[in-house]
């Protein structure tokens, strides 16, 4: 009997996604997920907690993969799952790695002994100042060159929650929260629009 509600709760969340997709002119694709997560190991995101594993996926006419990505914390009686929505964007020039962030545990994640922190507004990097964009990065110069004022405008602009990372030649935002057909989209056009800045 348990599986059969399993099977069936799959079903009607397969069926949701499909008709979302179909709403925004996206594509569902099934098979796919695991092995983007594979190919995303090494962002600050995906260090963080267990059990991690990516529910759903989409591909938008622009180019961009749309996922629901989802770990875990704590064990037992203290488990505590998270949920993200994700966009992954191929970029053509190597700037190295870059976190783009107003979160003091992804710039501890992102935080290497070769890495650079760079307030995105020129003063000085310190954690702690809620609302300051920071920026973490292996090659200073490369991402110094392409700081215009227009990037450092959009990137202060972003929302509270929303996070990039640059790593392995894609762009992946993401913030906090399910599956919601608007934020995805907000979402999606952002990639596409930090992809032009960064290309400027």
């Amino acid at each position: 009997m348990a599986v059969a509600t399993l099977a069936l709760r799959i079903r009607r969340e397969v069926k949701g996604l499909r008709k979302l997709a179909a709403a925004r002119g996206w594509k569902y694709e099934s098979g796919v997920a695991e092995a983007w997560r594979a190919r995303l190991r090494a962002t600050a995101l995906m260090q963080m907690g267990h059990s991690r594993r990516m529910e759903a996926a989409f591909r938008t006419p622009e180019g961009n993969w749309l996922f629901a990505y989802v770990y875990e914390t704590g064990f037992e009686y203290r488990r505590a799952t998270h949920s993200w929505r994700m966009v992954v964007r191929e970029i053509g020039p190597h700037i190295g790695r870059a976190t783009f962030t107003r979160h003091d545990w992804l710039i501890d994640a992102a935080t290497t002994p070769t890495s650079h922190k760079i307030a995105i507004l020129g003063e000085q990097a310190n954690q702690g100042e809620p609302g300051r964009p920071i920026a973490v990065v292996e090659d200073r110069d490369a991402l110094e060159r392409r700081l215009s004022p227009e990037l450092k405008a959009w990137l202060q602009e972003q929302p509270e929650g929303r996070s990039w990372e640059i790593a392995a030649g894609l762009i992946v935002g993401y913030e906090a929260g399910g599956v919601r057909e608007a934020e995805m989209a907000a979402l999606s056009q952002s990639a596409c629009r930090l992809a032009a800045l960064l290309e400027e």
